[in-house]
């Protein structure tokens, strides 16, 4: 239940962030296009990684693996519950196949730029890390942070 709760949650913060991020393109002058989100390609990608085949995936989540098909290939969205079955049959979270979206998607230099961020802030490392980092209690995190300073001055030679 607060596994649940914690994804809904973070669902929440993620929507807003977009909007926000709209809003700050909006507001700094630059267009945006909203590019419709193409989950399924994601869906895929996780599913290959794995080593499982869309006949297996669709049994684990009891529906046809024709109409996984089209998720993956983006002809139909999955149903929210669809969604959550699929993440859990794939070892993971609703919100970590969005943030993959995302982070297949190399945001625009001026993006980043506005969101003082680059590049390296969405590559599938970062994204790891960040997926990691939410898993530990406060003490590790603040752990895991001043090792990453330590890390940043022995490569920075200081």
């Amino acid at each position: 239940m607060l596994a649940w709760l914690t994804n809904q949650i973070i669902g929440v913060f993620r929507q807003l962030y977009c909007v926000m991020r709209l809003i700050a393109l909006r507001l700094a002058g630059i267009a945006t296009t909203i590019t419709p989100m193409n989950i399924g390609q994601v869906i895929r990608a996780v599913r290959k990684k794995r080593g499982e085949t869309l006949e297996q995936l669709a049994f684990a989540i009891k529906s046809d693996p024709s109409n996984l098909s089209r998720i993956e290939r983006g002809v139909q969205q999955p149903s929210p519950e669809s969604l959550r079955m699929i993440a859990s049959a794939l070892g993971t979270t609703v919100s970590a196949l969005h943030v993959a979206v995302e982070g297949a998607e190399s945001p625009a230099h001026d993006t980043t730029e506005l969101l003082g961020a680059d590049e390296s802030d969405f590559t599938a490392e970062a994204i790891q890390l960040r997926q990691h980092f939410r898993t530990l209690t406060p003490d590790n995190q603040r752990a895991l942070l001043e090792i990453a300073k330590v890390l940043s001055r022995l490569q920075r030679g200081n």
